[in-house]
């Protein structure tokens, strides 16, 4: 079993790159490869454990003006 040491950008290139393989590959074949989606699972388990996603507080709605159409 191999190990890298990457940088959480290093990660993100490399889960980009079996996201896009695994696009590619059920682009031309029409359906998906299963061992390919499993190691895209694997990679984007211990991806999201190493540096997880910030999400954007939701945004204030806006709110309709006297102007506005209903």
């Amino acid at each position: 079993m191999s190990q890298f040491t990457l940088t959480a950008e290093e990660d993100a290139i490399v889960l980009d790159a079996l996201r896009s393989k695994a696009n590619e590959y059920q682009t031309l074949y029409g359906a998906t490869d299963p061992t390919l989606e499993a190691l895209v699972a694997k990679v984007q388990g211990q991806f999201s454990v190493l540096a997880p996603v910030v999400e954007e507080a939701p945004k204030a709605k806006k709110s309709k003006t006297a102007t506005s159409e209903e």
